[in-house]
């Protein structure tokens, strides 16, 4: 099973294949997603999953985390242009594989 972290909920493009995902007995999308400064709700209804959603200053502490309790995991990140460069430097640093659409 590869585990997933979702990086843009609540843009389109992120729910439109967290929906997919989470669908697929393939993938376990970890529930806690990232997202950019300023969304109005902490929460995401994606189907029958409830994903949290974390702002930037919280990201790089989420995936710290992840990285203790999953073995391996990928980012999938569909986040705002603007917020490309920093994510992708983070995923880096924390030698975390991404994929960013």
């Amino acid at each position: 099973m590869i585990n997933v972290i979702i990086a843009g909920p609540p843009g389109n493009m992120a729910m439109v294949v967290t929906k997919h995902l989470l669908s697929d007995p393939r993938f376990n999308v970890l529930k806690r997603a990232l997202t950019g400064p300023e969304i109005l709700d902490k929460n995401v209804s994606i189907g029958n999953e409830i994903i949290e959603l974390v702002t930037p200053e919280d990201h790089k502490e989420v995936l710290i985390q992840a990285q203790h309790v999953f073995d391996n995991f990928i980012v999938v990140d569909f986040t705002h242009p603007s917020a490309v460069n920093l994510n992708a430097e983070l995923y880096c640093e924390l030698g975390i594989p991404f994929v960013m659409g």
